[in-house]
Formats: structure tokens, C-alpha cells, sequence
């Protein structure tokens, strides 16, 4: 399980509210739960969403 999909359970939040805070398609949401986020970018605008620090949600291998 990615860090964005443990912190979104966390939060009691569903992909589609999620997809619709950040501004992107559900389908988005799933890609990324599924590949992690290793963008620092696309890290921020769900740590915003997500009300947590964006590196909680980067994949760094």
C-alpha cells in the first residue's frame, strides 16, 4: 500500500472527494495509489488536500 493511499484512509477520505479537492479525476487518485507519488509537486497539492507534510507522501526509493 502507497503512502498516499494509508494517509487517505487515515483520513476517512474517498477517492473521489480526494480527486475533487486536488482538481483531477478519480481515475488519477487510483493511478497513484497504486504507482506512489515521487513528484514533489504533485506531493504538495495532496498534502494540502490531505492536511499533512508532503513528504509523508513521496516514494523515495
Amino acid at each position: 500500500m502507497t503512502k498516499l493511499k494509508k494517509i487517505r484512509c487515515m483520513r476517512k477520505i474517498k477517492q473521489n472527494d480526494l480527486a475533487r479537492f486536488v482538481g483531477v479525476k478519480p481515475a488519477s487518485v487510483c493511478e497513484l495509489e497504486k504507482k506512489g507519488i515521487r513528484n514533489v509537486g504533485t506531493a504538495k497539492r495532496y498534502a494540502a488536500a490531505l492536511l499533512c507534510d508532503p513528504g509523508m507522501l513521496l516514494e523515495i526509493n
